[in-house]
């Protein structure tokens, strides 16, 4: 004998899901919707114990005794906690998968995934999650070869001279670190981090997505057809900040660790009259360095900068220190990024998940 429908199910605000009510479903499951009311699903029972172990489980206990069980519509129901338009994105998208497909480098991509990725890891349905992640992650090189050729991506990047409605900024494009690092943080995704805060640590606080993307036509707007980035400063928690400023700092010091024996310079000087010059020029060239990276915070492309400007014999050392310092410059780059995870305080690009 069924127990009486609850409160719940006979709130006016109540609605069956115009797609995911199915005749044939052997389950009803309700959630909370926006208006107050509750949004109720008929479904099969084996769609969701066949992906989650969380319901696997539930489904695998004893019958309740009879009357106890919650009916609706002739079949058992279940209430969810959950906010209706997750469950809504979660039902939709295991009995169609293609719903899965979006572009990783979408900047609204961590936004979209959140309540799916959210329900995906609550409720233990392991493989749309591995699915999911196998996908967004990529968007956050896990490699500095990787990195670069993001980079080369966006700097190539280019909108028309009088830009209008139609055109697309960097923003509009290319990834945003702020929604990444909390979607990571709330998803348990660490392996966008160390390239996600590396990103962030480019950039100053004025740049506030919201405040640039809401003022379409002044010019902070402007700005962001010549190329200016902005991060979803708000998404980010007192440990990100904590993190972030820890991170500026390293690689403040990282810079200043730099030398000219570093590079090899003086190692194949003829005598000591030339040695003294290149060990000169060498710190001269490194001073400078050092104040470009700390004006666009951005080491690893300034660091490729003079890395290039070296190989083109631009600065005066010798043959064989101008050598050096061109051969060294790509390994400090390399030592720079395997450090990113430690600077930051975050787990390394080579935790898997």
């Amino acid at each position: 004998m069924s127990s009486p429908l609850s409160d719940d199910c006979q709130s006016s605000d109540n609605t069956h899901h115009e797609r995911l009510y199915r005749t044939d479903g052997d389950l009803v499951l309700s959630a909370p919707n926006k208006h107050g009311g509750r949004t109720f699903y008929r479904v099969h029972k084996f769609m969701l114990s066949d992906h989650s172990s969380v319901f696997r489980d539930m489904f695998s206990l004893p019958p309740a005794a009879e009357g106890s069980i919650d009916m609706y519509d002739g079949v058992p129901v279940v209430h969810l906690t959950d906010p209706a338009g997750d469950i809504t994105d979660l039902l939709q998208t295991l009995y169609d998968p293609s719903q899965i497909i979006f572009d990783r480098f979408d900047p609204f991509a961590p936004l979209k995934l959140e309540g799916l990725l959210k329900l995906a890891t609550k409720y233990d349905f392991q493989r749309l999650r591995r699915s999911i992640i196998e996908h967004f992650v990529p968007a956050w090189p896990a490699t500095l070869r990787e990195w670069d050729y993001l980079e080369e991506n966006m700097n190539a990047w280019t909108v028309d001279d009088s830009p209008d409605t139609d055109s697309k900024t960097l923003d509009d494009v290319f990834p945003e670190p702020g929604a990444a690092i909390h979607l990571a943080r709330l998803c348990d995704i660490p392996q966008v981090l160390p390239a996600a805060f590396y990103n962030l640590s480019r950039l100053s606080q004025k740049y506030d997505w919201s405040h640039y993307h809401a003022h379409c036509f002044d010019s902070r707007y402007d700005s962001l057809y010549w190329g200016q980035r902005t991060a979803r400063w708000a998404l980010l928690c007192s440990e990100d900040y904590r993190c972030l400023l820890m991170g500026k700092e390293r690689m403040d010091e990282f810079v200043l660790s730099l030398s000219p024996k570093t590079f090899g310079v003086g190692m194949g000087c003829r005598d000591d009259a030339t040695k003294s010059k290149c060990s000169g020029r060498a710190q001269k060239l490194l001073d400078k360095m050092g104040k470009e990276c700390k004006q666009s915070r951005d080491v690893l492309a300034t660091m490729l900068k003079y890395e290039r400007t070296t190989q083109e014999g631009v600065f005066k050392l010798c043959y064989f220190c101008r050598c050096n310092f061109a051969a060294n410059m790509p390994k400090q780059r390399d030592r720079l990024w395997e450090m990113i995870p430690e600077m930051f305080k975050v787990p390394s690009l080579q935790a898997e998940h």
